[in-house]
């Protein structure tokens, strides 16, 4: 349902959509920019706010792990409040395995420097599935500098080409249609994680 590389028009098509797909930047289809530098300092265990770094975004989830990290007080936030998330930024690793993508689901969230911040300036749900067909993160991973830990910079991501159809119902549908896919898998993956709670349980009481 994406153009391979080298092509214009997906194999797989929604039905009565035609014509070719244009190349466009980030730059072009999403406000690009980054978190705030926080210290230590800043962070206090009972704060309302989920900070939100590097470490919050994994291969395995398509969505902002919400349930680690520092957090930072209201009082501080009220400073701050053009880092606050919103539910449907897409967030891009800048540090270490870079490239990495997921969406923010929930609020109360605030981003850290050194985490890219994309504001989809059409269909969020399409521009995040296109950056997950594999593409951007094999360019990413190229294009990225440093010694033991690899870094990418804003221009960089926000440089990095893709396709996309000009038809906004085409982009609508073909982002449902992936969205439902990552539910699905979520899912899976949550049940997956009770069935394997419940056999460790019962190996630890059955196995003493």
């Amino acid at each position: 349902m994406f153009p391979k590389s080298g092509n214009t028009v997906p194999e797989i098509r929604i039905k009565g959509v035609e014509g070719e797909w244009q190349e466009s930047s980030l730059f072009e289809e999403a406000i690009v920019s980054t978190g705030f530098p926080f210290d230590s300092s800043d962070f206090c265990d009972s704060g309302d706010f989920l900070v939100i770094t590097n470490g919050n975004i994994q291969n395995n989830s398509s969505v902002v792990n919400g349930k680690v990290g520092n957090r930072i007080a209201t009082e501080k936030v009220n400073f701050l409040s053009q880092y606050i998330l919103n539910i449907g930024d897409i967030l891009v690793t800048m540090d270490g395995s870079v490239g990495r993508t997921a969406k923010v689901i929930e609020p109360r969230q605030i981003l850290a420097q050194r985490v890219g911040r994309l504001v989809a300036k059409s269909n969020t749900e399409f521009l995040y599935q296109s950056l997950n067909t594999g593409s951007f993160l094999e360019a990413m991973t190229t294009i990225s500098n440093g010694g033991t830990i690899k870094h990418i910079s804003l221009a960089e991501i926000g440089n990095y080409t893709l396709l996309m159809p000009d038809n906004l119902e085409e982009q609508e549908k073909i982002g449902k249609y992936f969205q439902k896919l990552d539910e699905l898998i979520n899912q899976h993956q949550q049940q997956i994680t009770k069935l394997k709670n419940i056999k460790q349980a019962c190996l630890n009481k059955m196995f003493v």
